[in-house]
């Protein structure tokens, strides 16, 4: 099949040999910071058709280049051009520091989720670089990316326990090119920064305000543990089916799916792949709330006078489900012996690996 492409006239050469002037004049004014980076920092996935002869020149480089020298780039024409002339307007647009999208009060959760899983695939070096300088300065930085992310299987099990600091120190190009890192679990990680940051901006106006991040099961469990803790006496095990067993098999549940918790399917695999879901589970539980065990191993101590037998039995084992290292006689601890609520314990975080939990089972 042959095809017929129109030949640029003349008028259009000139129409976008003006906007070039003006465009490379507003170049040079910029702030030196900013005319120092390359342009590819300015690139985002869905650009496309771009001279890429000009992508590894410096913004100031770009701005000393006329609308002729552009012409004579091989295989260029008015189409990259063009998108040049687009990429180069986001370049003067682009501030200091990084504005974010707000959604509005009216967004429902799956517009807004859906808005930050756009912003993830639209994103630039120059956004991301300035999204770690601004996460750096949060004390969640220290902490694994599994107790934030949004489900635990977007990201391989390894990477639950790493540092948030540890992807601070990749630019977005090295981030895309990770090993087993498709643009799901990147998009993953960019949504679950972006997500910090825009938590840390909502609040920052409401200084009496602490922000924390736990999900609405692990939060419920925890404390329901602390009040149990306070009035063990009052504590039944039909109280603790409802408010600490049942949240974190629907927690299990979103974080890895039916498959870890549907007792029915498990009996039928093999002791290798049941001992597989149970070490997924537990490390599941353990990053998302680092203090739990500790929680629950000071309940059934609580406890241990006041229950009747089987009860404890019955409490030990659907316990023991989530908290591999679970003692079944422990001896009593007090509450006071225990972090405050929203200071969770992070004893095994120090490595910022897995290999610590592996060490415990």
């Amino acid at each position: 099949m042959i095809r017929h492409t129109r030949n640029a006239s003349s008028s259009e050469w000139v129409a976008v040999g003006i906007e070039w002037t003006c465009l490379t004049e507003q170049l040079r004014g910029m702030d030196d910071s900013l005319r120092s980076r390359v342009l590819s920092d300015f690139v985002r996935p869905g650009d496309h058709f771009l001279p890429l002869g000009v992508l590894s020149l410096s913004v100031d480089s770009l701005s000393q280049m006329t609308i002729d020298d552009l012409r004579r780039l091989p295989g260029v024409g008015l189409v990259k051009i063009r998108n040049l002339l687009g990429l180069s307007r986001r370049v003067i647009e682009s501030k200091a520091k990084c504005e974010f999208a707000r959604p509005s009060t009216h967004e429902t959760g799956t517009e807004t989720l859906a808005s930050s899983l756009s912003a993830a695939h639209e994103i630039s070096e120059l956004e991301w670089s300035q999204w770690r300088e601004e996460l750096r300065e949060l004390p969640t930085v220290r902490e694994p990316i599994g107790r934030y992310v949004s489900r635990l299987d977007e990201l391989p099990s390894g990477s639950w326990f790493m540092p948030l600091a540890e992807f601070c120190k990749l630019s977005l190009r090295e981030l895309r090119e990770l090993p087993g890192y498709g643009p799901r679990r990147v998009g993953a990680i960019i949504v679950t920064i972006r997500t910090l940051l825009d938590l840390r901006s909502a609040v920052a106006h409401l200084p009496a305000v602490v922000a924390t991040w736990e999900s609405r099961e692990i939060a419920r469990a925890d404390a329901w543990f602390v009040a149990a803790l306070n009035a063990p006496s009052q504590a039944t095990y039909g109280d603790l089916q409802s408010e600490v067993l049942e949240p974190l098999t629907r927690q299990i549940r979103h974080d890895l799916g039916a498959a870890h918790v549907d007792l029915a399917l498990i009996g039928k695999l093999s002791p290798s792949r049941v001992r597989q879901i149970r070490h997924d589970l537990a490390k599941a539980i353990l990053v998302r709330w680092p203090r739990g065990e500790q929680l629950a191993q000071a309940f059934l101590g609580g406890v241990n006078s006041t229950w009747t037998n089987d009860d404890m039995e019955a409490a030990a084992q659907e316990l023991g489900r989530f908290f591999m290292n679970l003692r079944r006689a422990p001896r009593f601890v007090d509450i006071a012996s225990h972090p405050a609520r929203f200071q969770p314990a992070r004893p095994y975080w120090g490595t910022g690996t897995a290999d610590s939990y592996d060490s415990m089972i």
